[in-house]
């Protein structure tokens, strides 16, 4: 605003001056002076979105929430998503607070609604646009097809109208629409395998796990929400899997990956640093292996060869001070929390054992959780990380030196 003022000041100064060149100085700097007093007393413009849409209509609860996500009112947003929906309305919960946290980081961020769809006096479905602009991470507007139900007189964001598949004996749930019903049969007997194997060499005993599949990148981007995404996982949500780009056959290793992050949440209580998480879910998304009769087993063999070649490609690998220092969103230097936290757990268990590696996640389990994104406490886990860490393994500084040595003599 300001600086369209100057602008415009600067263009009746010029034209005054040369429009009235016959005039004194005097009488220009009068005119010239009435002129700045008008040009301030124009009243700004107002910045509050005003809601002109009838009360109880569905586009009175969109502009509500387009309101809301404009003056970061987290509040208000929650008031129009399904609370009964408990997974979505925590997923909603933890979208907003995420809209507020990169608009606080330099985002420029905005929703938009359209393509409402009635079915019924309480239901319909719409579609919610979400722009999001960053000067370092480029622009992109994601969408999503959303349910949306009345209760009472209120309209409330319900999740995407997905179909279910579950299995009681286990815990799982997979949500999927129409178009991933072979995806989603085969990604639930994947999942339950890879449970089972996990449950049974890790003592692990899984919370409920839900995941959501999603046809394209775009459409998960916008649930989470990110520029780009096409996989997702947080302690409290979805596993969210676009198959966009992965083919059904990629589906067990990134359910290896992403179920290792629920693992991991669920044995360190969410307290593991992201070299952890990402480290050991790399590492395990490559041991992790079906042979010919399909059972899943442990595959040392991929993991050294992987190893291998990462150390011959960068020749280099980072200390945990420096992995705990890496901005996670910063698709430039995150890369090292993956490749180089697979190769302190792959050193790790190798040289000490799982049972040492699960003592570590024992002890961060000892910490209270923090109910927010991993991003959003990352100091935090950096320093529990690092405690724990040090009681089981000694000092990190030693434990940096000894795996450097392992990959680099």
């Amino acid at each position: 605003m300001k600086k369209h003022i100057m602008i415009l000041m600067f263009f009746l100064i010029g034209s005054l001056l040369i429009g009235c060149s016959t005039k004194s100085n005097t009488v220009i700097k009068k005119e010239v002076s009435e002129k700045k007093v008008l040009i301030n007393e124009i009243p700004k413009k107002e910045d509050k979105i005003v809601i002109t849409a009838q009360k109880g209509t569905p586009e009175w609860t969109f502009e509500n929430l387009v309101k809301a996500v404009e003056e970061k009112n987290q509040s208000d947003f929650m008031k129009f998503q399904n609370k009964n929906n408990e997974v979505f309305f925590k997923e909603q919960q933890r979208w907003i607070e995420e809209v507020i946290y990169k608009k606080d980081h330099g985002f420029k961020i905005s929703i938009s609604f359209y393509g409402f769809q009635q079915e019924s006096d309480s239901k319909g479905t719409v579609v919610f646009s979400v722009q999001m602009d960053d000067q370092t991470k480029g622009s992109k507007t994601n969408a999503v097809t959303y349910e949306c139900i009345k209760e009472g007189n209120v309209w409330l964001l319900n999740d995407v109208p997905f179909k279910k598949l579950s299995d009681d004996s286990n815990g799982i749930t997979v949500f999927y629409t129409e178009d991933q019903r072979e995806a989603a049969k085969t990604m639930m007997t994947d999942a339950k395998d890879i449970v089972a194997f996990y449950s049974e060499n890790f003592h692990w005993k899984p919370n409920p796990i839900s995941i959501k599949i999603y046809s394209s990148d775009e459409e998960a981007s916008a649930t989470v929400p990110y520029i780009q995404l096409s996989g997702w996982n947080e302690t409290g949500e979805s596993l969210k899997i676009s198959t966009e780009q992965q083919p059904i056959s990629s589906v067990f290793s990134i359910l290896a990956h992403e179920l290792t992050h629920k693992m991991l949440s669920d044995l360190s209580n969410d307290n593991a640093s992201l070299y952890i998480q990402e480290g050991f879910a790399t590492y395990l998304e490559n041991r992790v292996q079906r042979d010919k009769a399909g059972a899943i087993h442990f595959n040392q063999r991929i993991v050294d060869e992987k190893a291998k070649k990462a150390i011959e490609v960068s020749k280099s690998i980072l200390s945990i001070e420096e992995l705990g220092k890496i901005d996670p969103l910063d698709p430039e230097t995150s890369f090292p929390l993956y490749r180089d936290g697979s190769l302190i757990s792959n050193y790790l268990v190798l040289t000490y054992g799982i049972d040492k590696y699960l003592e570590m996640l024992n002890y961060l389990s000892t910490f209270d959780y923090i109910d927010k994104r991993a991003e959003h406490k990352l100091a935090i886990l950096d320093k529990r990380t690092v405690e724990a860490l040090e009681k089981v393994y000694g000092s990190t500084k030693e434990l940096s030196a000894a795996y450097k040595d392992f990959y680099l003599k």
